[in-house]
């Protein structure tokens, strides 16, 4: 066992009652190993290992423990206790450590020797301390390979459900296909359709009529638009020509023209006077001649143009002031 490293005796001893809860080992198991206690030791450990109560029932019978747990105990049946116990720890060591050059034997177990047995016990901690660390990893892996299996599980049924709607589209593809080249065969097919592509024409036609008449609006539209940011333009240049001074001059001579039309109204109704005395002396004076009659009506007629006159002036020049005005 000189591949094997020793472990100090209080690692050794912290391990034992560690594991081998009902016992208790001390420092002295290991210094001055006892036959009894060391064969004790050797079956508690192979049981941890996995040894069943069958393979060591020779060493059951002699020490009194239970045991529990491994195959072929057939081998071991006609053995005595330290027969059992020798070859059990010469199998665990040849298969815990192949290759090394176990020399376990009777004399270990009768007649212990301190270094010897700290040997083999420091294989069976390693070799234990091992197994828990794998035990770790390969339950991570374990793990790891059921999550890619549930993976690979979920990964194949959504396979499965792909290529069953794609079989699924591929028949509804088919059955369209024999279903338009039915419908192609018939002559009556042909000519609907036919009447559908000329109703389709006549559609597209009207349609681009409609869209004309409406580039049409459009750009009339457009040009109206135009014209009034023409118009503003000019509404702008005009208020630009004109200052505040200017038009006060333009509303007093509106004031002016309205006064005008007063004094043109007083001069109307001195003519409308006139016109009615005329009138009046027509009607009195009865024997006038017929010269004296139309001298009158002429005056009348003349009044009545002098009146209207005033009145169409009057009134083109307070619409083109109220426009100047307004248009500010």
């Amino acid at each position: 066992m000189e591949e094997v490293p020793l472990v100090s005796i209080n690692d050794i001893v912290g391990f034992l009652n560690e594991i081998l809860e009902d016992e208790s080992f001390s420092k002295t198991d290991l210094t001055s190993p006892t036959a009894e206690r060391i064969q004790m030791l050797y079956f508690k450990l192979l049981l941890e290992f996995g040894f069943t109560e069958k393979i060591l029932q020779p060493v059951l019978d002699h020490l009194g423990p239970q045991g529990t747990g491994i195959q072929h105990s057939e081998l071991l049946q006609d053995t005595d206790h330290l027969d059992a116990l020798i070859v059990a720890c010469q199998y665990f060591f040849s298969r815990a450590y192949p290759g090394s050059r176990v020399t376990f034997g009777l004399l270990d177990l009768i007649e212990p020797e301190s270094k010897r047995t700290r040997q083999f016990v420091s294989g069976m901690r390693n070799f234990y301390l091992l197994c828990n660390l794998q035990h770790v990893n390969a339950t991570n892996v374990k793990d790891e390979v059921h999550a890619s299996k549930e993976k690979m599980m979920a990964m194949k049924n959504e396979m499965n459900h792909i290529i069953e709607m794609l079989n699924k589209t591929l028949m509804d593809l088919d059955q369209n296909k024999l279903l338009i080249v039915s419908r192609l065969k018939s002559d009556d097919v042909k000519q609907e359709l036919g009447q559908e592509l000329d109703n389709l024409k006549e559609k597209f036609e009207h349609r681009t009529i409609q869209e004309q008449e409406m580039k049409r609006k459009l750009a009339e539209h457009e040009e109206k638009n135009r014209d009034i940011a023409n118009l503003f333009g000019q509404v702008d240049t005009v208020a630009e020509k004109y200052d505040k001074n200017e038009l006060q001059e333009l509303k007093m001579e509106f004031d002016n023209s309205t006064k005008d039309f007063s004094q043109e109204e007083m001069k109307r109704a001195e003519l409308t006077n006139k016109v009615t005395l005329l009138q009046e002396e027509s009607r009195d004076v009865e024997g006038q001649t017929a010269w004296e009659k139309e001298f009158v009506l002429n005056e009348y007629a003349k009044l009545l143009e002098a009146i209207k006159s005033y009145k169409q002036k009057f009134v083109k020049d307070m619409k083109a002031s109220k426009k100047i005005l307004e248009s500010f």
